[in-house]
């Protein structure tokens, strides 16, 4: 709502700006509606008929895993351990391989199972150095063979 007064406050309540000068015009908005629902009718009913559900989606086949070991059936843990071997093998003198946190690639191809890690050897006068290793095995568990194996 908008009020315009001229004159007094007063004479603008009562209609009058003083010496019969009618005030300005008053506007107001209209009083909205209020909104009516519809009753429900008793009478209808809603049928109980399910929806049909959409299809079921088919499985999808999950992605295949990196191979833990090879076409042969060696593991990792006896690859390790044929290498482990290699190394005493190699270096009499002192051994300590790191094959866990000194790991720097594993793969398999095929029937062969590669590792490369780090180690320290020791040689007879008592120097030690740290070195890569290269070992490729094959075989069995059973019985892996050492097929390459390079310190550097």
């Amino acid at each position: 709502m908008v009020v315009f007064v001229i004159g007094s406050i007063t004479n603008a309540l009562n209609g009058t700006a003083g010496a019969g000068t009618p005030t300005a015009a008053v506007a107001t908005s209209p009083t909205p509606s209020p909104t009516v629902v519809p009753a429900q009718s008793p009478t209808i009913t809603e049928s109980a008929t399910p929806l049909p559900s959409a299809p079921e989606p088919a499985p999808t086949a999950a992605p295949p895993a990196d191979p833990t070991q090879t076409t042969t059936g060696l593991t990792g843990t006896f690859a390790q351990s044929a290498c482990d071997q290699e190394g005493q093998r190699l270096f009499e003198f002192g051994w300590n391989p790191a094959f866990i946190f000194g790991l720097l690639g594993e793969s398999i191809d095929g029937a062969n199972y590669f590792m490369k890690f780090t180690a320290e050897v020791t040689n007879e006068s008592n120097a030690e150095r740290e070195v890569t290793v290269e070992c490729t095995v094959t075989g069995t568990n059973d019985a892996p063979v050492i097929v390459s194996f390079f310190a550097y």
